[in-house]
């Protein structure tokens, strides 16, 4: 992340990854087997600040999060 960190959750499947959003409006993979990069998942398209992010507790394949400004979440 360009800016601060503000939210950090691990897979429930897999020990090795986590998920992070952070003030530069990214959502971000990584794999602690490769810490040197990561993978951006989503982007805000105004650079809002993501605040929370999750896994879905009944399908894995499934990640939310939201903006600061936002009344929706989203859904990747």
């Amino acid at each position: 992340h360009d800016k601060e960190v503000f939210d950090v959750t691990c897979s429930p499947i897999s020990p090795d990854t986590f998920i992070s959003v952070g003030a530069d409006g990214s959502a971000r993979l990584f794999d602690i087997r490769t810490l040197e990069r990561s993978t951006i998942i989503y982007e805000s398209p105004d650079a809002s600040p993501l605040l929370r992010c999750n896994w879905n507790p009944n399908d894995q394949n499934y990640i939310s999060t939201f903006s600061i400004d936002s009344k929706s979440v989203i859904i990747m």
